[in-house]
């Protein structure tokens, strides 16, 4: 039996809350901020609300069961254990539906 590695690396999950703030914040900054200082702030509810909304809406299938449990706290390598997927599948998924959103939300340009 072949026996269960996480890499090493640190992964830092956001809760998408945590994601539009800091979004929000690197949009409109002129100076440089650690993370701690642009997740500090309160999300704005209409913000959040359209995220909310694009993510239920144009996300699907596995990339919406990654964006959920990325939510939830779940690193990479967890989740592919749980959905019995690579974790650079996980990682692509992040990656495809992160874009999604961001071009939804016009933050993007479409390819």
């Amino acid at each position: 039996m072949a026996k269960l590695r996480y890499d090493t690396v640190r992964e830092i999950p956001y809760s998408p809350e945590q994601l539009t703030i800091l979004s929000d914040n690197l949009q409109s900054m002129d100076m440089l901020y650690s993370l701690g200082q642009l997740i500090c702030s309160g999300p704005d509810p209409i913000r959040l609300a359209q995220v909310r909304d694009v993510i239920e809406t144009v996300i699907t299938g596995r990339k919406y069961q990654v964006i959920l449990l990325r939510s939830q706290g779940k690193t990479f390598a967890e989740i592919a254990l749980l959905l019995e997927i690579s974790k650079s599948a996980v990682q692509s998924h992040h990656r495809q539906a992160v874009r999604r959103v961001r071009r939804a939300l016009g933050l993007e340009a479409a390819a």
